[in-house]
């Protein structure tokens, strides 16, 4: 009998990411409590070095190390317990941080820095399974979604926890080191409900470990490989991108001179703008690929560090908050990015020795990166030239992060918009909303907003648009097939014939008649071969006529006597009238009109009956239209005779006899209208030598035809209407 695999059945997988997304929750309110910034703020409180600061800044990604050891020490270990233990094992470490009241100085920074990397290597062991858990619990096609939803959590949640810290440390109880550690300690209590959610993740993948020399056979078959490479890369540089920028609060503290919760309402601004992030990154995660939203970031950031290179310490307080504003904008972005690169490139084998070698890369940068930050700060201390103390560190970062965006050229995902296309969309007001729009239908349940966006799509000219259409189009919604059809019908897209050329040639299909309607729309060669080939091959049958009235808006004439033909012999009403709409177009003046009347009337239907008129007067030009006076005869009945007895007063005869028609009307004789009407007909229409052919037809129609009761209403106006217009023809020509 077949058993489980390691992977999660869809009702596992959801379980799975609910858990993970409250995780991320608690963890958000925890992190902030317990990272390198609060962590800083206590060792410059002890009068630490750029050198020792720049380690702090690393230290998170330095020990991912660790990680080596992860496969050895824990073979066979379920990877969600792992994951779980190493976060709740981490919360229990800060507690040490207690021991700093008794301490001071340079033992005050050693106790700081040692606790920090037993607290990091601890949380590195649960962070060299975390993108393998992230994995089992996401949907492939989903990932840049799920990673942006997940990030959006994350920053609300740290927004939340940076707001409290801020409030906290602003009291004057809580002011100085007893402050930071009360923080700490808070952050672990959360941290601890974190790591519970994690332990109730569902899941069947254990930590891997082939034997020795594993990792070196992984790194050589990633090598070989660009599209494990270059993912790599740009993560660990992505991340030394978020640790030299962290030399942000040593510039507040050090060069600015703020206070601690300053320095922690800057970072809530930071939360704020990586809220904004998340929510931009939305609609496009998915869409656009990470490929050149990375490359737009990373040019962002390496603009922003200019400003930080050159920015003189004499502005007000709200320029460098700005400044850190789109700082974070971008980082935030590019960290999402860069993960949803990675845990998309992580191989179905191997997965923890891949992410080991992941976090061993990015240790090895973080920590290059770090230090190099921390010696150039001192370096910029002791030159003339620079503007702040800071300023090579963040030229320094101007060239990584310029590195870093040509790195992201090469990233090979073959699901990414080109770098012109994406900028066709973001810098065009029209393709973004076009863009958005199509976004939406994605995620609208409601159908009247689903309607909606596609009206707006069928406004918008953009290739993005027509793109959205097709999937729909191809899509298994019979709906939205529908509507996407008279879309396309309503507003031609040629890039679309394709599509609905396949459509109309699926005999199974449900909306071959609306696709066969719609190539009415689209002259050519293609669509006319295929429309006459069903109207011969399927001639008495639906689709054949409906295949006729699509060649007769093609202005194809030849059909013609096909058409007279079938409208000859028994058809059913719908057959009927789509013939009479292509004869109506092809012909509007024809001989049909003679029996105009009589047919609509045989059927014994108002509706069959009023269409029928609608469909030959309409084509005759007539101004106002038949279907005016029909709107408003169903508005209140009479009251459409009534207003065509009054436009038709500019005729003698009709003002002649217009009480006695009012009096008809009331009394509700439609008999006796009728009998007017053909009066009316025979007097001034039949006979006449300067009538036109289709003139004298129409009122031979009129004067042969006897409406049954049930239709008199209808078949009245419709005379009146004939005779008010022939007789408008004749005078004017």
């Amino acid at each position: 009998m077949s058993s489980r695999t390691a992977v999660l059945s869809a009702a596992e997988r959801e379980r799975g990411f609910s858990s993970f997304s409250r995780h991320i929750s608690w963890n958000g309110l925890g992190v902030f409590l317990l990272n390198d910034t609060i962590v800083s703020l206590m060792a410059i409180h002890f009068g630490a070095s750029n050198l020792e600061l720049g380690y702090i800044n690393a230290a998170f990604h330095v020990t991912g190390v660790v990680s080596l050891v992860v496969p050895r020490l824990f073979k066979g270990c379920k990877i969600t317990r792992l994951f779980g233990m190493a976060w709740m094992i981490r919360g229990f470490v800060v507690i040490l941080y207690g021991v700093l009241f008794f301490l001071s100085g340079y033992a005050a920074r050693v106790a700081i820095i040692t606790i920090f990397t037993v607290f990091c290597i601890t949380r590195a062991m649960g962070v060299s399974v975390a993108h393998a858990v992230q994995r089992d619990v996401m949907r492939d096609r989903e990932m840049g979604g799920a990673m942006v939803r997940l990030n959006i959590r994350l920053a609300y949640s740290q927004f939340a926890s940076q707001l409290f810290g801020f409030f906290l440390l602003s009291l004057a109880f809580f002011e100085g080191l007893g402050g930071l550690i009360t923080i700490v300690y808070i952050g672990a209590v959360m941290n601890t409900v974190a790591s519970l959610y994690l332990l109730k993740i569902p899941g069947r993948s254990v930590v891997e470990h082939p034997g020795s020399g594993a990792l070196l056979r992984t790194a050589r078959r990633i090598l070989r490989h660009r599209h494990h490479v270059v993912p790599l890369l740009v993560h660990a540089l992505g991340m030394g991108l978020h640790v030299l920028f962290a030399f942000q609060v040593a510039f507040l503290r050090r060069v600015l001179e703020m206070p601690d919760n300053i320095a922690i309402l800057f970072t809530l601004v930071g939360a704020a703008a990586s809220i904004l992030a998340n929510n931009w990154l939305k609609p496009f995660a998915d869409t656009l690929g990470e490929k050149p939203l990375l490359i737009i970031m990373n040019v962002g950031l390496a603009t922003m560090a200019l400003v930080w290179a050159y920015i003189p310490a004499s502005l007000p307080v709200a320029v460098y908050f700005l400044v850190g504003f789109f700082t974070f904008f971008f980082l935030r972005s590019l960290l999402t990015l860069k993960s949803a690169a990675l845990v998309r490139s992580i191989p179905e084998r191997d997965r923890v020795p891949y992410t080991s070698m992941a976090n061993m890369l990015l240790g090895v940068v973080a920590l290059s990166l770090g230090l190099a930050g921390g010696i150039l700060a001192d370096v910029s201390a002791r030159v003339p030239f620079v503007v702040h103390e800071y300023s090579l560190t963040f030229f320094f970062t101007f060239l990584v992060a310029l590195a870093t965006a040509v790195l992201s050229f090469f990233l090979p995902d073959g699901r990414s918009l080109s770098l012109r296309e994406t900028a066709e969309i973001v810098l065009s007001i029209r393709n973004l909303r076009a863009f958005l729009d199509a976004n939406q239908l994605d995620f609208a349940g409601d159908p009247s907003r689903r309607e909606s966006l596609l009206l707006s799509l069928e406004r918008s000219p953009t290739p993005i648009a027509a793109s959205r259409l097709r999937d729909r189009l191809r899509g298994p919604s019979v709906a939205e097939r529908e509507r996407v059809l008279r879309i396309l019908f309503r507003s031609p897209r040629p890039e679309l014939l394709e599509d609905i050329l396949a459509e109309a040639a699926d005999r199974g299909s449900y909306t071959r008649r609306d696709a066969l309607f719609c190539l009415g729309a689209y002259p050519g060669t293609r669509s006319e071969e295929m429309l006459k080939e069903i109207a011969r091959r399927e001639e008495g049958r639906e689709e054949g006529a409906i295949a006729l009235k699509s060649l007769a808006r093609l202005d194809c004439r030849e059909v013609l006597p096909q058409i007279r033909r079938l409208m000859a012999g028994s058809l059913s009403p719908r057959m009927e009238l789509d013939l009479a709409v292509a004869e109506a177009i092809l012909d509007p003046q024809g001989p049909h009109l003679e029996e105009l009347f009589s047919r609509a009337f045989r059927r014994g239907s108002r509706s069959f009956a009023e269409t029928r008129f609608s469909i030959a007067l309409g084509q005759l030009g007539f101004s106002p239209g038949f279907q005016e006076y029909l709107r408003s005869e169903t508005m209140a009945p009479g009251r459409g005779m009534l207003e065509l007895i009054e436009d038709a007063s500019e005729f003698s005869l009709i003002l002649k006899h217009r009480e006695e028609m009012r009096d008809h009307l009331r009394e509700g004789d439609w008999k006796k209208l009728w009998e007017m009407v053909q009066a009316f007909s025979r007097a001034e229409l039949e006979g006449l030598p300067q009538a036109p052919p289709w003139v004298t037809g129409l009122a031979r129609s009129i004067g042969e035809a006897h409406p049954p009761d049930i239709l008199a209403p209808a078949g009245t106006l419709a005379g009146l209407y004939v005779f008010h217009h022939c007789l408008d023809a004749i005078v004017q020509s």
